[in-house]
């Protein structure tokens, strides 16, 4: 799946690469701040610092987060830059594919349902070309490092680490499988909800003149409550 997403982004994978690269800079900063931390812990826990060692130690530690959130806010300009140009050429294929297609099997949908799929659902792939992968990849790495530092610092904190780990993936399967049960209903939702509001807005000429404000207005209502209550199932 994620291949066949990528393909359409071929003319701004540069800017994916470079995202990448700082991102995977910024965890390094990251990295070395904890580093520069433990030392200082390390040295006031052992009464073997003095002030001008803190002071130069902080001063390090600071520099470096600074660095840090220039990389990171630079690898997510570019990491923007290749979704959402991935998003556009997405779109373009899509439009024009409906626009090739047979008018009576474009008529089969609704425009709802023709809507949701050429900007929400589309919309919803931002996530994994601007986050899940320029992140996902450098930060899996930083977790390895940083996990292996601790082990070398003392190995009962490296085991240590692995309980809240263990205990916030349990949570997360729990709501992932919650979600994919509510995913089916929340999309009909959306579909129906997106639908009839573009026709409430094609037909609201006709919709004054024969004063039916009220009723179209209830039917609009009507539609809103199944959304409303997928929504609050998945908060």
């Amino acid at each position: 799946m994620s291949s066949s997403i990528l393909k359409y982004g071929k003319a701004t994978k540069k800017h994916l690469y470079v995202s990448l690269v700082l991102i995977f800079l910024s965890t390094v900063c990251n990295l070395f701040a904890f580093y520069k931390g433990y030392q200082i812990i390390k040295g006031l826990l052992a009464s073997q610092i003095i002030f001008s060692d803190i002071f130069t130690l902080a001063l390090t530690l600071l520099v470096v987060k600074v660095i840090q959130a220039i990389l990171l806010t630079a690898g997510l300009k570019h990491s923007h830059i290749f979704a959402y140009s991935t998003l556009m050429v997405i779109r373009r294929v899509l439009t024009q594919k409906m626009a090739n297609n047979p008018m009576g099997e474009t008529l089969k949908f609704s425009s709802g349902y023709i809507r949701q799929k050429l900007v929400d659902s589309v919309e919803q792939l931002e996530i994994f070309l601007a986050h899940m992968i320029p992140e996902g990849i450098p930060y899996f790495m930083n977790f390895v490092l940083t996990t292996i530092f601790i082990f070398i610092i003392d190995w009962r904190l490296g085991l240590l680490l692995f309980l809240p780990i263990g205990l916030a993936m349990a949570a997360m399967g729990v709501m992932q499988k919650n979600g994919k049960e509510l995913m089916g209903p929340y999309y009909e939702s959306v579909k129906n909800m997106s639908g009839n509001m573009t026709e409430y807005i094609r037909g609201i000429e006709v919709i004054k003149i024969f004063n039916r404000k009220d009723h179209q207005y209830k039917k609009i209502k009507g539609f809103h409550r199944p959304l409303q209550k997928v929504h609050l199932k998945l908060v």
